[in-house]
């Protein structure tokens, strides 16, 4: 959490882009860099009790010992993110099944920001500026709305 807070700023391109305001990005980056470490330090205690325990059960678990009512095979058993069971396998260490999952469903991110930013970049392209600011109602009391809708979309 305390580095997306840190690193999720598209602003500070549009900043760099205007070479008059260069002198308030290391107050930004400075306040963000704070942020981000008095948020993850608050998770941290937030969260300390709950993480100690799991902590606690995975050493236990490592060294052959768990709780008699532990079900293992129920998590193994739950559903993916991608509709995907895990493998009985996951018991022991796999590298290929820690690494594998997470490279495809990377590469399918990649090729869907990909396309979309190919197919907004067609659109500029070929209808203009002007046309696609008609569409996304430019000078209108919505278009704000719509721009903040976007804006909270991030790549």
């Amino acid at each position: 959490m305390a580095v997306y807070l840190a690193t999720s700023d598209e602003a500070i391109p549009i900043i760099l882009s205007q070479p008059d305001k260069i002198r308030i990005i290391w107050p930004l980056v400075i306040t963000k860099i704070i942020i981000a470490v008095v948020f993850g330090y608050s998770l941290d205690l937030i969260f300390r009790k709950s993480n100690r325990q799991t902590l606690k059960h995975i050493e236990a678990y490592n060294h052959g010992r768990d709780e008699a009512g532990h079900n293992h095979q129920a998590v193994l058993d739950e559903t993916a993110c991608c509709g995907h069971n895990v493998s009985s396998s996951a018991r022991k260490f796999n590298l290929e099944q820690i690494f594998f999952h997470p490279i495809i469903h990377t590469a399918k991110i990649f090729v869907f920001i990909l396309t979309i930013s190919f197919l907004i970049n067609l659109a500029f392209f070929r209808f203009g500026d002007e046309a696609l600011a008609t569409i996304f109602l430019n000078h209108s009391f919505w278009q704000p709305f719509l721009a903040a809708l976007f804006g909270l979309i991030s790549n």
